[in-house]
């Protein structure tokens, strides 16, 4: 038996009902003078007090919903006069609500905010027509989107808000001058409020698109504005970094230069405002952040040289006084970063805590497994413990404030800083089982995606597996050292640049696993001086057959024309050449298990 109008809108009115959460508060409007209204709903804080949140809901229940889009769409048709109501009139958020009463699902979505709508809308009024289609996505449903109607209701009242001020008739000129003193320097004040929020959503709307050259230039400007708020202008500078951190600028130096200057000119803000403690604390650590990251790059660098150097007397000697000042002034930072955090942690900062805590721990993590390196065991326990504990902190407060992407991150930098543990294994599954604690659906796919990722793959910077960072540095390293090595004309510079081509001789000994590069530790003085070994001759050794072949250009000993390099002599008509599996890759940690494994050959190298 079919049902009627009024059972099918009575049964629509329940199943919404007992679809909603129970900290919203359901309240039937039917007998009040909102027209087209059938419900207004109110969230329910802690202890049951009313929050003041509150939206209006229109009810409309259909034996079975008009689906379409190859179910992506639910078609509603609603009355012309009714939407322009609630599109003009109100000034609440409304929802519309379609509940199938067969199929028991509520779909619901917001009207006023939609600007396509009102387009529609407007048309349909001039061409005279009396009903309008509605598009729901079929995604839109309750109880599963609760979350979301509620972030969708949020944003619809922000846009009522801001629609308002369309809607005012008196000139704003003629209402300020009849308005008092008083009142206008409130509506300046209130006015520069207004825009750290209008400033902030069009900053995060511009990241997100990645639209960076836009963003730098409006995040200048207000920055650099003395008739804005400092709060404004302080988190202008903050999106600025943000920019010089992408991949906009590609010059190192030229970033880590811009990066000094904004943090420099953040701690001039915050002294000419003449900020409170916690902020001028926190502008100098952002300075001090910056300056300990590098100076633990270096340190790390510094203890691989000094590994690789050790079977040689003289370099060790001409490296160990610019060893020692790198050791000692990265140790210093260090213990700062150190004690900057704890005092945060005292003075109770939660925002500026987390964001301090973010920006060093893995860092931090690095330098922890330098200690270790360095058989500095308990000095490293000590720092990974005291990292733990700041992260778990850290986590627990973004899991209180709902922030699902900077908690995602912390967690992840939790299990980074431990993947080279023996039981690294645990802080995965732990990390894993927090992942239940996430509503955003989105995050925690990607925050479940990176943890399966870290567990297969355990290759990280700790473990000294990115060639291309360990050329970085000494790149770095030559170039303060006064070495010119993108002057072809520069024979000092030339045989560094040499070494740094030939760091990773991957592209040649991939070629065969039987295939090894060694290379002399005779070392020049300008080898000595950066540290690289490879800026020194170099052999080819085949360790099936016993082949060896040497020179001063990898590429050169490999293929030599026209006299024949060690590819035609040895390799080309050898029956026991067998290529590297695609999935290898060299190691600067690789080679020295090489170098350990075949330590009599290098000897026998060395006295040639």
């Amino acid at each position: 038996m079919a049902l009627t109008p009024k059972q099918i809108g009575r049964s629509a009115g329940r199943i919404f009902q007992s679809n909603i959460p129970l900290d919203w508060a359901y309240r039937p409007q039917e007998d009040q003078e909102d027209y087209g209204v059938d419900a207004e709903i109110e969230l329910i804080g802690d202890n049951e007090k009313a929050t003041g949140i509150i939206f209006k809901a229109q009810i409309k229940g259909q034996e079975n919903v008009n689906v379409i889009n190859e179910g992506e769409t639910i078609s509603f048709s609603l009355s012309i006069e009714r939407l322009s109501y609630y599109m003009g009139q109100l000034d609440l958020p409304i929802i519309l609500v379609v509940v199938d009463v067969t199929t028991k699902i509520v779909y619901w979505c917001t009207l006023q905010d939609n600007h396509e709508l009102g387009e529609r809308l407007a048309k349909s009024i001039g061409e005279g027509k009396k009903y309008i289609t509605i598009h729901i996505p079929s995604g839109n449903t309750l109880p599963e989107g609760s979350d979301k109607l509620l972030k969708s209701v949020m944003g619809n009242l922000s846009w009522l808000k801001i629609n308002a001020l369309n809607k005012i008739n008196t000139p704003i000129h003629q209402m300020l001058k009849n308005s008092p003193s008083k009142m206008i320097d409130e509506l300046i004040q209130r006015n520069k409020e207004f825009n750290f929020y209008l400033y902030i959503e069009q900053y995060d709307r511009l990241l997100k698109n990645k639209s960076y050259e836009e963003l730098f230039d409006k995040a200048r400007v207000t920055f650099e504005s003395t008739s804005e708020l400092f709060n404004t202008r302080f988190n202008s500078a903050l999106y600025i970094e943000q920019v010089y951190l992408s991949e906009v600028l590609n010059n190192p130096e030229l970033r880590d230069e811009c990066l000094f200057y904004l943090y420099s000119s953040l701690t001039n803000l915050v002294r000419e405002e003449k900020m409170n403690a916690q902020y001028r604390m926190y502008v100098v650590f952002l300075l001090r952040a910056f300056i300990t990251n590098k100076l633990i790059e270096t340190d790390y660098h510094v203890l691989i040289t000094k590994k690789n150097t050790e079977h040689d007397a003289l370099t060790s000697w001409m490296l160990l006084n610019e060893n020692n000042r790198v050791v000692t002034t990265t140790a210093r930072h260090v213990e700062k970063i150190i004690y900057a955090i704890n005092k945060m942690i005292l003075y109770g900062n939660e925002d500026f805590f987390v964001d301090a805590i973010s920006r060093v721990a893995i860092k931090l993590g690095v330098y922890s497994h330098r200690l270790k390196l360095d058989e500095l065991t308990k000095s490293s326990e000590y720092l990974l413990n005291w990292l733990d504990y700041c992260l778990n902190i850290a986590i627990e407060i973004c899991k209180s404030q709902g922030n699902d992407a900077l908690h995602a991150k912390l967690i992840l930098i939790y299990v980074t800083i431990r993947v080279n543990q023996d039981d690294y294994k645990d802080y995965i599954e732990e990390a894993k089982a927090k992942v239940k604690y996430f509503k955003d659906e989105e995050v925690r796919n990607g925050l479940i995606a990176s943890l399966e990722k870290i567990s297969l793959d355990k290759s990280s910077y700790l473990l000294r597996n990115d060639p291309d960072l360990e050329i970085d540095f000494f790149t770095s390293r030559a170039k303060q050292l006064g070495f010119k090595i993108d002057d072809a004309d520069d024979e000092i510079g030339q045989i560094i640049k040499q070494g740094l081509l030939d760091y990773n001789p991957e592209r040649i000994v991939k070629n065969c696993e039987h295939l090894l590069m060694f290379a002399s530790r005779s070392l020049g003085i300008p080898a000595r001086m950066v540290g690289l070994y490879s800026a020194s001759t170099k052999y080819l050794v085949c360790t099936k057959k016993n082949h060896i072949m040497g020179g001063w250009r990898l590429d050169d000993i490999y293929n030599s024309n026209p006299i024949g390099g060690f590819k035609d002599e040895f390799c080309a008509n050898c029956n026991d050449n067998c290529p590297r599996s695609p999935d290898w890759k060299w190691t600067s940690a690789w080679q020295q298990e090489k170098n350990e494994l075949h330590k009599e050959l290098l000897a026998r190298l060395d006295r040639w």
